[in-house]
C-alpha cells in the first residue's frame, strides 16, 4: 500500500506536463492528478535513470501515460539507465509507453505496484529486461489491448503478480531476444475481448523460450469470435515449459472453439509437467450445427510441429460441447502428443473421444490412467503405449478434495501451491 503522499500535484489542463526534468530523477510521496504526462523525460541527459518510490498517478482513463518518451524531440536519442517503480499506484493511467530504439539499453523494473481502472498498464519496446515482481492488477479494462505488453524485449520476468477482473488481455509478447518466464503468479477472470487474438497470456511471434510456474489460471474466458485462441493461453511462437500449475474453470467459446485452457500451434515443444487441468470447457454451442469444438483442456494444432509432451498430470472433468467436438482434455490435430504417468478423469465430448482425439497426428499413452464413464479411443486408433492405472489415479470426481491431495501428494508439489490451490476449489 502506498503511504499518504506529501505533495500533491494537481494539472490544470489535461493535455499540461508536470515535470520535464534533464538529470536522474527521483519521485517519492507525490500524487499527479489530470496530467496527460506527468513526467516527461524527452530532454533528460544520456545514461541517467528514473526512481519512483510511494507515488501515485491518477488519469481519466484517455491515451495518457505516468511517463512520456518523446521520439519527436531534439533530445529523443538520450539511452536511459533504467525505470524502476516501487510502491506506486497508476489509476486511469498508463504506467509507461516506452517505445524508443535509441533505448534499448534500459531495465525497466515495478515492485509491489498496484494498477486499476482503464487503460492501467505497462507497454515496452526496444528494452533489455523487463521485471515485475509483487504487482497487482485489479480490474484493470484495457480493451482489445493489453495490461502488459513486451515487444522487441531481451528478457521478460514476472513473479509474484495478481492479474483479475479484467477486460483484455493480461501478457502479451513478441520479438523476444531470450526469455519469457512467469512465476507464482495468478491469472482470475479475464475476459478477453470480441476479436480473435486476445486471450489472458499470448506468446506471440519469435518468443524462443517460455517458462510458466508455481502459477494459477482461473475463470478465465474468451468468447464471442470467430476462432479461439485458447481460454487462458496462446502459444503462438514459443518453446514453453509449464510446471506445477493449475487450470481450473477456464472456457473458449466460439464457433472453432480450440482449447479450453491452451490453444498450442507453435512449431516448437509444448511440455507440461505435474499440472492440473480441471473443469476446463471448448464450447461452440452457440454457433449450431456450424460450432466445432477440440480440447476442454488442450489443442494442438496442425502447425504444432513441435508436438506436446505431458508427465505427472491430472486432467479432470474437463470437456468439448458443440455440434462436432472432440478430446474432452486432448487434442493433437496433425501434430503428437506423448502423455506420461497422468491421470484422466471425467472427461467428455459430445460427439467425440472423451479424453484424446488425434486428427491426422499419434499419441502416445505411457503409465496412464484412464478413468470411469469416459467412453471413445482416439480417432484413427493412433494411439499407443501402455495405457493402466497410474499411481494417483484416485476414485470418483475430479473436482473430489481427497483425489487431488493425494494426487498432489505424489507429483510432490509445494505445500503453499498446494494450500493455495485447495483455496480455490473451496472458493
Amino acid at each position: 500500500m502506498c503511504a499518504l503522499p506529501l505533495l500533491v500535484v494537481r494539472c490544470t489542463s489535461y493535455s499540461r506536463t508536470a515535470w520535464t526534468p534533464r538529470t536522474t530523477i527521483f519521485v517519492k510521496n507525490i500524487t499527479f492528478m489530470s496530467c496527460t504526462y506527468p513526467i516527461d523525460i524527452s530532454n533528460i541527459v544520456s545514461n541517467q535513470a528514473l526512481f519512483v518510490d510511494n507515488a501515485v498517478f491518477i488519469g481519466t482513463g484517455r491515451s495518457a501515460s505516468a511517463i512520456a518518451v518523446s521520439t519527436n524531440s531534439a533530445y529523443s536519442h538520450v539511452k536511459m539507465g533504467g525505470y524502476t517503480f516501487t510502491n506506486a499506484k497508476f489509476i486511469d493511467m498508463k504506467a509507461l509507453s516506452h517505445s524508443d530504439s535509441s533505448m534499448s539499453s534500459a531495465v525497466v523494473t515495478f515492485v509491489d505496484c498496484t494498477f486499476t481502472g482503464m487503460n492501467a498498464k505497462i507497454y515496452v519496446k526496444y528494452v533489455t529486461k523487463l521485471e515485475v515482481v509483487d504487482c497487482n492488477f485489479i480490474g484493470v479494462s484495457s480493451g482489445t489491448n493489453t495490461v502488459i505488453n513486451a515487444t522487441r524485449v531481451t528478457s521478460v520476468d514476472l513473479n509474484n503478480n495478481i492479474f483479475r477482473d479484467i477486460t483484455g488481455s493480461a501478457f502479451s509478447s513478441s520479438y523476444i531476444t531470450e526469455s519469457v518466464t512467469i512465476t507464482d503468479c495468478t491469472f482470475a477472470n479475464i475476459t478477453a475481448s470480441s476479436t480473435d487474438y486476445t486471450v489472458a497470456v499470448k506468446l506471440d511471434s519469435f518468443t524462443p523460450s517460455a517458462t510458466i510456474s508455481g502459477s494459477v489460471f482461473y475463470r478465465n474466458s474468451n468468447g464471442n469470435v470467430s476462432a479461439s485462441v485458447g481460454g487462458a493461453i496462446y502459444v503462438a511462437d514459443a518453446i514453453v515449459r509449464i510446471f506445477d500449475s493449475f487450470f481450473l474453470n477456464n472456457v473458449v467459446n466460439a464457433s472453432k472453439a480450440n482449447g479450453g485452457a491452451i490453444h498450442h500451434s507453435s512449431s516448437k515443444q509444448l511440455i507440461v509437467h505435474r499440472t492440473a487441468f480441471l473443469n476446463n470447457v471448448a464450447d461452440s454451442t452457440s454457433w449450431g450445427s456450424t460450432g466445432v469444438s477440440y480440447g476442454g483442456a488442450i489443442y494442438s494444432a496442425s502447425s504444432a510441429s513441435g508436438g506436446v509432451h505431458i508427465d505427472e498430470t491430472l486432467f479432470g472433468n474437463n470437456a468439448a460441447i458443440g455440434n462436432v467436438s472432440c478430446g474432452g482434455a486432448t487434442v493433437a490435430y496433425g501434430s503428437n502428443i506423448d502423455l506420461q504417468t497422468s491421470s484422466m478423469l471425467m472427461n467428455s465430448a459430445a460427439t467425440g473421444s472423451a479424453y484424446c482425439c488425434v486428427k491426422n497426428g499419434n499419441a502416445l499413452l505411457i503409465e496412464t490412467y484412464l478413468g470411469p464413464l469416459q467412453t471413445g479411443a482416439c480417432d484413427d486408433q493412433k494411439i499407443t503405449g501402455d495405457v493402466h492405472s497410474s499411481p494417483y489415479q484416485g476414485q470418483g470426481l475430479s473436482s473430489d478434495r481427497e483425489t487431488l491431495q493425494a494426487w498432489m501428494q505424489v507429483v510432490g508439489l509445494d505445500a503453499d501451491l498446494k494450500e493455495r490451490f485447495l483455496q480455490f476449489m473451496d472458493s
